[in-house]
């Protein structure tokens, strides 16, 4: 009888076991097969702008960087474990959390910018209370902007403070067709470029969340100007602002049931801000290209007329534009000589389509920064759309991208290691061409030309 009830005993532990292994081993195979299926859907997912096929890059070029993708190693393509310490950081400091005075709230950001960096790398809940006020701050009056060509707020928030309040023009599945500076801006790119700034640890952008604006409240509390550019139509209380391309047949209404409308309101950064033209400026002419768009050798110059600093800058913000896809970046502000990511909101206008010349200074100079190069790498396999969707759950605009434009993303963040791959091949190339060429002169010119 003992016998017989240890092997009853010896068998249900053999039996679950077994279920365990296979129950494990399904669990494991089923992520396997999703993390595959995603990285297909990844591969095939946004075709090349036709001005990057005929104008701007030989056919060769976007071939190179299709047959990388597909030699890309596994490196590239799985999550980095890493990445989940950076994610649970983040999350913990930028959630919405409590404040007692908005006026001490606003202090201690005011406090934060050091150069081109907006807030420090390790931020405590002061961020979530920063962006906490910024959502649910007091208006106690609105004025119209000046800045820039398009309808932007200023609220003037209880203790003074100021910010800066973009409308939002379109639906989430709206596709901007066009040239990549095409439309008007998109709020929720500024929103996450907030976010991917902080992910890449180029904390440059503004500090930047959602907010929903009652417009009674805004009609209520605008100053004259504003409110002279104000309508009122069946209950909507609607605005056109004074700006270069503002008029009276393009309004911001409030909904129809709430009167209110979305917007992104942007932390003002302190400070003097210096202007410089960005040297891969578009031309803005359908018929003219400009010189970056000729010579693929555009960047020779560049490494002579700036310091190595200011050029990894630029090559920084060519990726972070890339990958939101702001092709609309014709002038840089910096703060004390450092490169300040602004205006972002011209990304994200049509997931199908990849305007892969914005990541010119990226293959024209051939050259990353390590700690871009690292901090990229850490987010493969998906990992950057998942901390992403992740960090702006608790924004009130939440989502705020499709799925198409997560799945673009992590499309373009192969093609920038692919670039990274092709770059350090051309290297090797060149290398070993001068080796030959000292050595070998007679046999490097067979092989060569």
């Amino acid at each position: 009888m003992i016998k017989l009830k240890s092997w009853i005993l010896i068998v249900g532990v053999l039996f679950i076991l077994f279920v365990l292994i296979f129950s494990l081993d399904f669990y494991f195979l089923s992520r396997l097969s999703a993390q595959e299926k995603r990285i297909i859907q990844i591969k095939q997912a946004n075709k090349y702008s036709d001005n990057a096929l005929n104008k701007h890059l030989n056919i060769s070029f976007l071939l190179n960087i299709s047959r990388k993708i597909d030699k890309l190693q596994p490196v590239f393509l799985n999550q980095n474990p890493y990445h989940f310490t950076i994610r649970k950081k983040l999350a913990k400091s930028f959630n919405p959390s409590q404040y007692e005075k908005i006026e001490d709230v606003f202090a201690v950001a005011n406090s934060w910018p050091i150069d081109n960096e907006i807030y420090p790398e390790n931020v405590d809940d002061s961020m979530g209370q920063l962006i906490s006020a910024l959502q649910n701050g007091k208006i106690t009056k609105v004025y119209n902007s000046q800045r820039g060509t398009q309808l932007k707020l200023v609220l003037k928030l209880e203790g003074g403070q100021q910010v800066l309040w973009k409308p939002g023009w379109y639906a989430r599945d709206i596709e901007i067709e066009g040239p990549v500076y095409s439309g008007k801006d998109r709020h929720n790119s500024e929103i996450i470029a907030f976010y991917l700034g902080a992910i890449l640890n180029m904390r440059w952008t503004p500090i930047v969340t959602g907010r929903m604006l009652d417009m009674k409240e805004v009609y209520e509390k605008a100053d004259t100007v504003l409110k002279d550019t104000m309508i009122i139509k069946e209950n909507q209380h609607c605005v056109y602002g004074k700006c270069f391309y503002c008029n009276i047949s393009e309004l911001i209404c409030g909904d129809k049931v709430s009167n209110m409308a979305e917007g992104a309101v942007l932390y003002l950064i302190p400070g003097q801000l210096q202007k410089h033209i960005s040297p891969w400026q578009r031309t803005y002419k359908p018929n003219k290209r400009a010189l970056w768009e000729e010579d693929q050798h555009y960047c020779a110059p560049l490494r002579k007329k700036f310091n190595i600093e200011r050029l990894l800058d630029m090559i920084d913000i060519g990726i972070f534009d890339y990958l939101i896809q702001n092709g609309d970046r014709h002038r840089h502000e910096s703060r004390n000589n450092r490169l300040l990511l602004l205006d972002n909101g011209k990304g994200f206008g049509n997931a199908h389509i990849d305007h892969i010349d914005i990541l010119a200074p990226l293959y024209q100079c051939c050259m990353i920064r390590k700690s871009t190069y690292t901090r990229l790498m850490y987010f493969t396999g998906g990992s950057l759309s998942d901390t992403l969707k992740e960090l702006t759950k608790t924004d009130p605009l939440y989502p705020l991208l499709t799925e198409d434009h997560f799945v673009a993303l992590e499309k373009r963040l192969l093609n920038v290691f692919a670039t990274v791959e092709l770059c350090q091949e051309k290297r090797v190339r060149h290398e070993l061409r001068a080796i030959l060429i000292f050595f070998l002169p007679r046999v490097s010119i067979a092989i060569f030309l």
